[in-house]
């Protein structure tokens, strides 16, 4: 037969069971507990004296196991009008989630940013869609905004999306910078475009965008803010004390850091092909032979100082800095003839300060 203790106890661990809210659960563990320490003083003390001592106690946990049940009763009527206003708000905004131009984007970027919080059903898919979105974002401080909502609560997915829309915006802004560079009246007369690829808003041809009439070039340069946000919030997701990310093992190609301050960051087994680095400090990075560099290019890189590139292989990389080609010859030389005759030619069409 059960005594008073057990049927207590399982009543609140059904409770438990039942309940889908932390706290809640919380507070229920606490009177099982506190009811498992009753029963054990009861195997001390004779059965009258125990009944005599603990009728206050039973009548408090009774009231509290009372109070749980309409608690909960309460919470649940509550959790079921929240879900449906959600769904009924969810699909309000997918309705208004539109392609059409760079102000509706916006629009719906900014309605999806309710849904970012792990606690909402949709916050994975609100996710997915507002990277998908966010290339085409209408403003450099909308672009912000909303990247700054996704990096507040980061996933486990929040890296490599973060690094998706990166990929997607410097693959945009290279396509422009092709086509604008046809027509070299495009570009601001005291702009110095040298190659594909680089060309950004500090200080690179314009400050800001204010007198663009030019639909290319203000696409340019609001790709060039958003290459600039990507780089800098990554490195802040990165440089996070005690944080579980970091560019190790990353797929990391074709993206731009731009002014980035990469020291003491572990590249190792990153993938950097086709890659940017410009402007950005390497001083203290960590390269391995599982970085691949094929393609990448090292622009404006003045900042390299304990660097460590142990087998790295630098010379396949497509461009870099004389001052910087030369450290890694004379440190980390190329270990066959092959590896060797591209580490001359890198060294030979390097990069000169900009004088």
């Amino acid at each position: 037969m059960k005594d008073q203790y057990q049927a207590i106890e399982e009543k609140l661990v059904k409770l438990a069971l039942d309940s889908d809210d932390a706290e809640t659960i919380a507070e229920i563990i606490q009177a099982v507990h506190t009811t498992r320490e009753l029963r054990e003083k009861k195997k001390e003390r004779s059965w009258s004296a125990v009944i005599i001592a603990l009728t206050p106690v039973f009548s408090v946990l009774i009231a509290a196991v009372t109070l749980l049940i309409s608690t909960l009763q309460a919470n649940r009527n509550v959790s079921i009008e929240q879900s449906q206003a959600e769904e009924s708000e969810w699909r309000d905004v997918i309705k208004n989630v539109s392609l059409g131009n760079r102000d509706s984007v916006q629009t719906g970027l900014f309605s999806l940013q309710g849904f970012f919080e792990s606690r909402s059903r949709h916050a994975d898919r609100a996710r997915s869609i507002a990277v998908a979105l966010l290339p085409f974002a209408s403003s450099g401080d909308g672009f912000d905004i909303v990247l700054g909502s996704l990096l507040r609560q980061p996933t486990d997915s929040t890296q490599v999306d973060v690094l998706g829309v990166g990929r997607m915006v410097a693959a945009h802004e290279r396509d422009l910078l092709n086509r604008a560079v046809k027509d070299h009246t495009k570009l601001p007369a005291d702009c110095v475009y040298q190659y594909p690829g680089v060309f950004f808003k500090r200080g690179d041809c314009f400050e800001d965008n204010s007198t663009l009439n030019d639909k290319v070039l203000n696409d340019i340069w609001l790709y060039s803010w958003e290459i600039g946000s990507v780089s800098d919030d990554l490195v802040k997701l990165w440089k996070r004390p005690g944080g579980p990310f970091g560019p190790k093992g990353q797929n990391l190609s074709g993206v731009i850091f731009d002014g980035a301050d990469l020291s003491d960051l572990d590249f190792s087994d990153a993938n950097l092909e086709g890659a940017i680095l410009h402007r950005s400090d390497l001083s203290g990075t960590h390269f391995n032979g599982g970085t691949v560099l094929s393609h990448a290019t090292f622009h404006s890189i003045e900042n390299f100082e304990a660097s460590v590139w142990d087998q790295a292989k630098w010379w396949t990389a497509a461009s870099m800095p004389c001052k910087l080609a030369e450290y890694l010859n004379g440190k980390y030389p190329a270990p066959d003839q092959a590896s060797d005759a591209k580490a001359k030619e890198l060294i030979t069409s390097c990069t000169k300060p900009a004088t």
